[in-house]
């Protein structure tokens, strides 16, 4: 086709006609767009500086508290330390041979001293005790001697890794108990070693 026969063509054609729903909108787009722009304009460059500022520094503080919160390490659970030889083996390297109990209860962690370093660290247990209103986790060793409702009790572990407590007045092991009265209940298990599987603990 040549130029002149393109133009020729052009010219004959008709720009196509816009809805009428168009032209009903058409006015408010345009006063909607002279008001958005008059907003702009009227804010002060230092406060559109300032408000550009103030929303990049929101973006990386949000960032950076969800790369926090993803790698923050989860808090041990009360007693847990306990229960795995973490604890007994801090206050060990703190008290050598003088340790006898780590105890954690709602007022927190206490240890039980012996005034001489004579204390054997062989056979290490937990035990939960439960009294009424009151909730105790001990890491101790066996041999040593511990306090409850029912009196004090000789802590002892087998080569099994059977617990047992032995008082005046009652006896306790994983799997028979006689004496006991009262809402004491009772959890025990040794401490196990590194890397070694945990013996689910027996309930009164």
């Amino acid at each position: 086709m040549k130029r002149d026969e393109l133009d020729r063509l052009l010219a004959q054609s008709r720009v196509p006609e816009p809805p009428d729903a168009y032209w009903d909108a058409f006015p408010g787009r345009v006063i909607r767009s002279l008001q958005a722009d008059a907003r702009v304009r009227d804010t002060p460059p230092r406060t559109r500086l300032l408000i550009a500022a103030l929303a990049a520094t929101a973006g990386v503080l949000a960032a950076l508290s969800l790369s926090l919160w993803i790698v923050r390490p989860q808090p041990t659970p009360p007693g847990e330390a306990l229960r795995d030889g973490r604890a007994l083996g801090a206050m060990l390297a703190r008290f050598p041979g003088r340790l006898r109990a780590v105890t954690r209860d709602k007022e927190g962690l206490h240890t039980l001293l012996s005034s001489t370093a004579d204390i054997a660290t062989s056979d290490p247990v937990w035990l939960e005790i439960r009294e009424g209103g009151t909730y105790r986790v001990i890491a101790t060793f066996s041999g040593q001697k511990i306090t409850t409702g029912q009196g004090d009790a000789i802590v002892l572990a087998d080569r099994s890794g059977h617990v047992m407590l032995i008082g005046d007045a009652f006896f306790w092991s994983q799997e028979v108990s006689a004496g006991l009265h009262g809402s004491i209940r009772l959890q025990a298990a040794p401490i196990p070693e590194p890397d070694t599987a945990k013996r689910p603990p027996s309930p009164l």
